[in-house]
């Protein structure tokens, strides 16, 4: 799903307990993302920094930072390409996006149970 001016949501899984989503950035806009759970966020690209209300972060290539719910928002200037694991509301986090952008409760469904 596109969100912004080259940032692209990519929903891999979802479920009751789990949702993993992949984020990328280009260098047009940053990646904004706010959330109300603590997120799991890893790095699958170069390089970025993560900032939030709570400070900055530079995370390399493969390393995870584990964001509190008590943050509700991240920052990462592109280009970014990083995957974001959370305890979904499926209906607000999930479904509604999907449909909104398109997708069937078909596709929707094969996501997870």
């Amino acid at each position: 799903m596109p969100v912004d001016d080259g940032v692209e949501r990519t929903v891999l899984c979802a479920g009751p307990y789990f949702a993993l989503e992949r984020w990328r950035a280009g260098t047009a806009a940053p990646l904004v993302c706010g959330f109300a759970t603590a997120m799991v966020l890893s790095n699958a690209g170069a390089p970025v920094t993560v900032t939030t209300p709570g400070g900055r972060e530079r995370l390399a290539r493969a390393e995870s930072l584990l964001l509190p719910a008590a943050l509700g928002r991240l920052r990462i200037e592109g280009p970014a390409d990083v995957l974001l694991g959370y305890l979904p509301d499926l209906d607000a986090d999930i479904r509604a996006p999907l449909l909104a952008a398109g997708h069937g409760p078909a596709a929707i469904t094969a996501l997870g149970a």
